[in-house]
């Protein structure tokens, strides 16, 4: 999804984060929020397992359960639309990665599309998602808004908070289902005939999104 234009306080807590170090959107496939801070002059480096980066974009190949990075360097891990793909096993191991990696006034920055489908056009955003998320693991299904607060929370009370508009909407929403039509068992189509009748009639849309940033204390150096 795209997170553009950035709330004018987010931007600046993350230029203010940028002098303390650099910026990495973790877990960002292709870097679209990498692009967002692009549009702002700042620069902002990629990190996923398999990165898929546009051209211009620094990007690392890494994992998030053992970050690439020196201890208490960076200035901010953003993560956008990437919290659904860390399981509940390994949330705790991956929180404390980013804080350590975080320099001290460093910032933790969350964004996922808000998964309270108010419309039938989000609703089926949120069914294809599950239903991508089972056929390939690398795709994290919506998460609810409690679990997300609890997973976030774990970095104490959030410096910026909020849920906002985002009227983006899929330019191609058939695709997803195409490629989870090519992967289906024989027979194995009902839902899937009546998920594209509906999107073929309603769309599939984001929806808004819900964004929390949290800032690590000086002197702070882990959770």
């Amino acid at each position: 999804m795209s997170f553009w234009p950035l709330p004018t306080n987010l931007a600046e807590l993350l230029r203010e984060a940028r002098r303390r170090g650099p910026i990495v959107e973790v877990g960002g496939g292709a870097g679209s929020f990498v692009e967002c801070l692009g549009r702002l002059g700042l620069d902002a480096v990629l990190l996923d397992l398999m990165p898929q980066p546009t051209i211009g974009t620094l990007a690392v190949a890494g994992d998030w359960s053992s970050l690439p990075f020196v201890r208490g360097s960076l200035g901010a891990a953003v993560w956008a639309n990437a919290v659904r793909h860390v399981s509940r096993h390994d949330g705790p191991d991956v929180a404390e990665q980013v804080w350590d990696a975080l320099s001290p006034g460093g910032v933790v920055v969350v964004l996922e599309d808000h998964p309270d489908a108010q419309t039938i056009a989000q609703q089926n955003y949120r069914e294809v998602l599950t239903l991508l998320a089972g056929r390939d693991p690398s795709r994290g299904a919506a998460v609810g808004p409690q679990w997300l607060r609890g997973w976030a929370d774990r970095w104490g009370e959030p410096v910026l908070e909020a849920e906002l508009p985002n009227t983006w909407s899929i330019q191609d929403a058939l695709e997803p289902l195409r490629w989870l039509r090519a992967r289906a068992e024989s027979g194995d189509t009902v839902e899937l005939d009546r998920l594209e009748r509906r999107v073929q009639s309603h769309g599939m849309e984001y929806g808004d999104y819900w964004m929390r940033a949290y800032k690590k204390p000086r002197g702070d150096a882990t959770l």
